[in-house]
């Protein structure tokens, strides 16, 4: 790489052969051109300063940029009035889900509790929350709680069915059976479910 000092010498001699109301100009476009290369940079421009390094760029790539919160306007007008009642904001949904490329997805890990019977529980209610920040319809369905239960490890199979019934009052049905595809949630349920989003709070 040759010198700046060699660099200046040679574009000074180019200069001494230019009329001399260009010379000036021509000094600026050959030095910029010679030390930065073929850029956008016009004569008497600044070079933007160069994209800063270390463990902040590290955290600004971490983050993907279509990944964004949730905003109060694109919720679900029933999911607007169930803040409401039960003292949440959409704030407190930014901590539990988040936006990626236009799909509402799941933020949390820990259900805060490590019984299987009050594990399964939550799963229902957090997924039938799920559900209604786009439809509005607090309901899941049965085997896609079932297969998250195994996910996670807290599946009850002899239990399964036993769980349901000794809280049915959370989803407003009189017995469960192997026949019920769809599961929601009754008005105790949704108040439990206010619980719930309170206590997973970071």
């Amino acid at each position: 790489m040759k010198s700046v000092k060699k660099t200046v010498e040679e574009i000074l001699e180019v200069v001494s052969i230019c009329p001399e109301n260009l010379k000036e100009s021509c000094f600026e476009i050959l030095l910029t051109h010679s030390l930065y290369g073929e850029t956008d940079v016009k004569p008497g421009e600044q070079v933007p300063p160069e994209k800063p390094t270390g463990d902040n760029d590290k955290e600004s790539n971490d983050q993907a940029p279509n990944q964004e919160d949730l905003t109060e306007n694109e919720l679900h007008i029933k999911v607007k009035r169930f803040l409401k009642s039960n003292g949440l904001t959409v704030a407190n949904l930014n901590e539990l889900f988040y936006k990626e490329n236009g799909n509402i997805r799941t933020m949390y890990e820990d259900l805060g509790s490590t019984k299987a019977s009050e594990s399964q529980i939550r799963i229902v209610l957090l997924r039938c929350l799920h559900n209604a920040l786009s439809s509005g319809e607090f309901q899941t369905d049965v085997e896609g709680a079932r297969n998250e239960a195994r996910d996670r490890k807290c599946y009850d199979s002899n239990n399964w069915a036993a769980y349901f019934n000794y809280h049915k009052e959370l989803f407003g049905i009189e017995k469960y059976t192997k026949e019920l595809n769809t599961i929601g949630l009754s008005p105790e349920g949704r108040a439990r479910l206010a619980e719930l989003i309170k206590e997973l709070q970071v």
